[in-house]
């Protein structure tokens, strides 16, 4: 495993993490049953289930993609990891206010 792919680990590590807290701290402000919240609110239901999805996904491409045997040794190769690490930054900042889903979807 290279430090890409270590990166591309963590990232998904915060992802999921972040998804778990803005959940929680949602979840401390609903009064009555959970399951019946959801089923009011199923936008904040699917885009979890989205970022989960497509944060496992992408982990997997990642992988495969970092633990090539050719890689591309230019600079664009860390101008392109610089772009992920602003990404994955992004989907946990989305993941921690799912609550709002419009703020999240933004």
């Amino acid at each position: 495993m290279n430090i890409f792919q270590a990166a591309n680990g963590a990232a998904t590590f915060l992802i999921l993490s972040a998804l778990v807290g803005g959940m929680a701290k949602h979840l401390d402000t609903v009064q009555g049953s959970v399951i019946e919240h959801f089923m009011q609110n199923t936008p904040i239901l699917y885009l979890g289930v989205f970022i989960v999805v497509f944060r496992v996904k992408t982990l997997l491409d990642d992988h495969r993609h970092f633990g090539e045997s050719y890689q591309d040794k230019s600079a664009l190769r860390y101008v392109g990891s610089l772009l992920a690490v602003l990404s994955w930054l992004f989907w946990a900042l989305a993941a921690y206010v799912l609550s709002s889903t419009i703020r999240a979807s933004e």
